[in-house]
């Protein structure tokens, strides 16, 4: 869970519990702004958190990301931050490399270019970075981690329907290198 303080900077507050029973593990120290997203790695060694930073001033906005052990419940680093918000974060099965979205300028999603970048989990590098007409709904890998989906589209709910932001709703991307596959409907 996130826990907000709803004022001109806000942090947010991640609170690990147990799935089965929901007893609180552990209150993972302050995270800069807004959490949007967290991920485990498949080894379970890693938490990854992404979000916006600050919140209430859409043309100041900055991506936070964050990368935690989940043994110490300590930072590991902060990945650098890029105009606009985080809006998903998946990890490879493997659990060598980090995939998020960036969105500029609005975390909801109400803008038709976003950024998916590819990070290396074990340098904490950014590997590549794919710019698409279109904002990321979702991002999956497939399970030998060679393939990145990406989900085009977004839901507007000031007209309360699925808008797509570009014909092809569905990408089908190299994981290593960003490449272009496919593009499905």
């Amino acid at each position: 869970t996130t826990k907000d303080n709803r004022n001109d900077k806000i942090d947010a507050e991640i609170t690990l519990c147990d799935a089965r029973s929901g007893a609180k593990i552990a209150t993972l120290p302050k995270h800069e702004g807004t959490v949007r997203k967290i991920v485990f790695s498949p080894d379970g060694k890693l938490i990854v958190s992404g979000g916006t930073y600050p919140y209430l001033y859409l043309d100041e906005q900055q991506s936070n990301l964050r990368i935690w052990d989940f043994d110490s419940k300590q930072l590991i680093a902060a990945l650098p931050k890029d105009p606009g918000g985080v809006t998903d974060l998946a990890i490879s099965r493997d659990g060598k490399t980090l995939a998020t979205t960036h969105v500029d300028g609005n975390p909801l999603g109400f803008d038709e270019e976003c950024d998916v970048r590819l990070w290396d989990l074990e340098t904490k590098q950014e590997r590549t970075k794919i710019h698409l007409k279109g904002r990321v709904g979702n991002l999956v890998f497939s399970p030998d981690g060679r393939t990145l989906l990406v989900i085009l589209g977004y839901i507007d709910p000031l007209k309360g329907q699925n808008v797509m932001a570009h014909k092809n709703v569905l990408k089908v991307l190299d994981a290593s290198s960003g490449a272009e596959q496919k593009s499905l409907l």
